[in-house]
């Protein structure tokens, strides 16, 4: 390999390592900053908006934050394993509490629980 081709090459390596290590400073400055965290899709749901595996920003939702409908929020519910990251389509009364109805973009189907508002954590500012 010629000695250009192998100056090239690492710089360009260089330059990559320095972007990974300067993105994921950015990204944890920002999550321990409080209210603030990176997400990583874990599925395809949300296509073509949000692909597998791309990282997101999210922001921890406050107790008396409005839950705006289309916007995209992460909930737990806390009797399955894990989170789900959907958009809020709509809301509905549920024996005198409203609830927050779900949709991953790229399903046919709505989400079949219904979210309580403490089940609410996050909200997507950077996808």
């Amino acid at each position: 390999m010629p000695l250009k081709t192998q100056n090239k090459t690492g710089l360009i390596t260089n330059l990559a390592v320095n972007i990974v290590v300067v993105v994921s400073l950015i990204v944890l400055l920002i999550s321990i900053v409080g209210s603030y965290r990176p997400e990583i899709v874990m599925s395809g749901s949300m296509k073509p908006l949000l692909n597998e595996g791309d990282i997101v920003i999210a922001k921890k939702v406050g107790r008396d934050e409005i839950i705006r409908m289309g916007d995209i929020y992460t909930y737990q519910n806390p009797g399955v394993f894990g989170t789900v990251t959907h958009r809020c389509i709509r809301t509905e009364d549920e024996g005198g509490e409203t609830v927050y109805v779900f949709k991953g973009d790229n399903n046919e189907l709505e989400d079949e629980v219904r979210v309580k508002r403490s089940w609410i954590k996050y909200r997507l500012v950077r996808y």
